[in-house]
């Protein structure tokens, strides 16, 4: 039975995508393609002509970003061609150990992965060299061999990559986007493509038409259309900066965010939460795990058989815990590392039952039980509160992944292969490189990109072994 209503929603679903794609078709002139339609317009271009007026910062803007997105290498195109050969070189390593020591700063946490934290200083360096470009070249290498090496031992592994696909949860993927993730993704290309078009304008190039990308009546991209004769035409340095600009401005956009939701309004969030919080009886365990499953590699609970279900957490190493977000944000200070946990047996005896645990997170960081709130008995809250703090908690999740989404869409699109921008860049910041080869731009060009799609397409097919085993 199961398979014949799976089968009548999936037939109901494409026939649903098929029907308003065709009215699309007939009565918006769109260009469809089976369930796919590509809407265009001419209206948005006269904005794109006044931003353009601002050169400058347009300029700075995307030669910031051919640095994030290409690092050293970056650098070298934009400040070391005009240099002599042993400037250019100290400029280069400079380069070289400055974005490896700030990425270190940055983006220590994302180095501490269990997955890759052996090889975080090939991560760092390899953004050092070639930005956010190498970083991933080298990000999905280390994650091969992480794969590779635990199919020959036997052992399963999470995939390195998966699409998009808000509201969907992938098996074998242990990270669902919620289905508001399709109006950021919607947000962010049409930021993306904005951009793009704003630095094409500025370079004087033509853009014939900008729209939108739908799955049936579903927007899943935005789209600009540049002259690409005119394009190809305008000198390199303005198409690295068109072809940069996209990705840039989305990590532009998620640095923005991220500030935006770890101060303005997470402050906002603890004032509105007082209430709630002063209601907080208890914090208890709701929860204990026997083992830990994540992809498959399952590992006993460091919780189990030291916890049990309705526990009352009473401190942290001393420190003492008041509600589920005290605890949240305790164990976020104390990472992998062993802690003490004071609790209490038995609810109702306060003082007799108190007693200490020793909890350990395994190597991904995972402790194996989960706390929540228990609230004092005679607690109520008006309709309103209520109403505003769901209001409030779907805002919080909805920055969180716009800020989430920016960075990933950002960095993926600086990844060194065609057809996203990356692969574009590459084509073009790496020729100077090889002028010791002497044939025409265009087999160079053709060269580079040969290289770099079947290097970063085999590192993907392997990253996606995962999903076949």
């Amino acid at each position: 039975m199961e398979l014949v209503e799976i089968a009548a929603w999936a037939i109901g679903i494409l026939l649903f995508l098929i029907i308003t794609t065709f009215l699309l078709k007939k009565f918006a002139k769109a260009q469809t393609f089976y369930i796919g339609s590509m809407i265009k317009t001419t209206k948005p271009l006269p904005l794109f002509d006044r931003f353009a007026e601002h050169k400058t910062i347009l300029n700075a803007f995307a030669d910031f970003g051919l640095v994030l997105g290409f690092g050293a290498i970056g650098i070298d195109y934009l400040f070391g061609k005009k240099l002599k050969a042993i400037p250019r070189i100290i400029l280069f390593i400079a380069s070289i150990a400055l974005l490896t020591i700030a990425f270190n700063l940055v983006f220590s946490s994302l180095l501490s992965s269990p997955f890759t934290e052996k090889y975080s200083y090939l991560m760092a360096l390899g953004f050092g060299v070639m930005g956010f470009a190498g970083f991933m070249v080298v990000t999905l290498a280390v994650y091969a061999e992480y794969v590779i090496t635990n199919a020959l031992m036997g052992a399963k592994s999470c995939p390195g990559v998966a699409p998009l696909i808000p509201g969907v949860s992938l098996p074998k993927f242990p990270v669902t986007i919620p289905l508001h993730g399709w109006i950021s993704l919607l947000i962010i290309l049409i930021v993306h493509e904005g951009m793009h078009g704003i630095l094409a304008r500025k370079a004087l190039v033509k853009i014939k038409s900008t729209g939108l990308l739908l799955i049936g009546i579903f927007p899943i991209g935005a789209f600009v259309e540049p002259d690409e004769g005119q394009l190809k035409r305008t000198r390199e340095k303005d198409q690295l900066r068109v072809f940069s600009a996209g990705p840039t401005a989305n990590l532009a956009a998620a640095a923005v965010f991220a500030v935006l939701y770890f101060t303005v309004f997470a402050a906002i969030i603890n004032v509105s939460l007082l209430e709630y919080k002063q209601n907080v009886a208890k914090v208890v365990i709701s929860n204990v795990d026997q083992n830990i499953d994540v992809c498959g590699q399952i590992s006993p609970s460091p919780a189990f058989g030291k916890l049990d279900k309705n526990m009352v957490v009473i401190a942290i190493n001393g420190k003492n815990i008041s509600s589920a977000e005290d605890w949240s944000n305790q164990l976020r200070e104390i990472g992998k590392n062993t802690y003490f946990l004071t609790l209490q047996k038995d609810q109702n005896s306060p003082d007799k039952n108190v007693f200490q645990a020793t909890i350990t997170p395994d190597s991904m960081g995972y402790q194996g039980y989960t706390v929540q709130d228990q609230l004092k008995p005679d607690t109520k809250f008006s309709p309103y509160y209520i109403y505003f703090v769901l209001s409030l908690s779907f805002i919080s999740s909805f920055l969180f992944w716009f800020w989430i989404l920016n960075f990933l869409v950002g960095i993926a699109n600086f990844m060194p292969l065609e057809p996203f921008d990356g692969g574009k860049i590459t084509k073009l910041i790496l020729l100077p490189y090889l002028g010791f080869w002497k044939v025409p731009q265009e087999q160079k060009e053709k060269a580079i990109g040969k290289i770099f799609f079947w290097l970063v397409l085999a590192l993907l097919i392997l990253n996606a072994v995962p999903f076949l085993l």
